[in-house]
């Protein structure tokens, strides 16, 4: 080949080198999808339910509740209707009350006032809401159960707003995106405003102390079992024990697979523990434990 055809190719391989280099997405900045962990919480009735248990399903709805709202209210109103037409597609119901207010038989009694057969997953610590990052009730969320991702976060659809009810919506979202899902294609619109009342998931954002909050949950419900004698797995009777089982813990809180103990703890023992967690173990003052 002569040698002024070869000076071309060269400097158009490097242009389209450069090109596709500025030009094309890449993909490890593209936005990462939510992912959900796996928990487990008891409805009003009391049956349990875990996630992963739906791993053979389409898709999960899943949609926060709290009782009063009226936006909630009328919210459930349409998702009966949806999950009459699309429980037999494989997608399933599920409401979550994260409402420390709102006691088991409040909303055993609020579920028969509004007519309300949609299992409610009581979350009295709210630490399964706050991991999904519920802001609002009447928040839905869809989850796609192939890899456990929220391919949809809003509101049912548009017909609910504060103070307005419309008569008819104009924009099925949910519908849409459980569509979208069943296709097995891209949902479109995938996160809307929701409008609902405001979910105080961080009425105990105030700092947690190791020695003065954290000690005492342990000396209570864990030390009996968990110390230097005891025929469990791991010991936590100390702050590096428990640093070191960090993840672990998490994951039986999240999931209810602990000891008797454990589940006499309160809404307000798991929320602290679940908050200090999170928030990297901070060890605080020196203490002997």
């Amino acid at each position: 080949m002569p040698k002024y055809i070869l000076i071309p190719l060269s400097l158009g391989l490097s242009f389209f080198l450069v090109y596709t280099f500025f030009t094309f997405p890449n993909k490890s900045n593209l936005p990462i999808k939510e992912t959900v962990e796996d928990f487990t919480l008891a409805d009003q009735q009391g049956a349990l339910y875990q996630l992963s248990s739906y791993a053979g399903k389409k898709g999960i709805v899943l949609t926060s509740y709290g009782i009063g709202c009226p936006i909630a209210r009328f919210s459930v109103i349409t998702l009966k209707q949806l999950r009459d037409q699309y429980e037999k597609d494989g997608i399933a119901f599920l409401l979550i009350d994260p409402v420390m207010q709102d006691k088991k038989d409040d909303i055993i009694d609020e579920s028969k006032d509004f007519g309300i057969d949609i299992p409610i997953l009581i979350d009295d610590s709210g630490v399964i809401a706050k991991s999904l990052k519920m802001v609002r009730t009447a928040e839905t969320i869809l989850i796609d159960p192939k890899n456990w991702t929220i391919v949809y976060r809003g509101p049912v659809d548009d017909h609910l707003d504060y103070e307005v009810q419309r008569e008819k919506a104009k924009n099925h979202y949910l519908k849409w995106a459980m569509e979208s899902l069943l296709k097995r294609r891209s949902v479109k619109i995938s996160k809307v405003e929701v409008k609902g009342c405001l979910l105080n998931l961080d009425w105990h954002l105030s700092k947690v102390s190791y020695p003065d909050d954290i000690v005492p949950i342990l000396e209570k419900r864990c030390l009996e079992c968990h110390n230097a004698r005891g025929a469990t797995t791991f010991i936590v009777n100390n702050y590096e024990a428990l640093y070191a089982h960090a993840e672990g813990i998490k994951k039986v809180i999240r999931t209810k697979h602990r000891p008797i103990q454990w589940n006499d703890m309160t809404a307000t023992e798991i929320k602290t523990l679940t908050q200090w967690l999170e928030s990297g173990m901070p060890k605080g003052r020196e203490v002997n434990r």
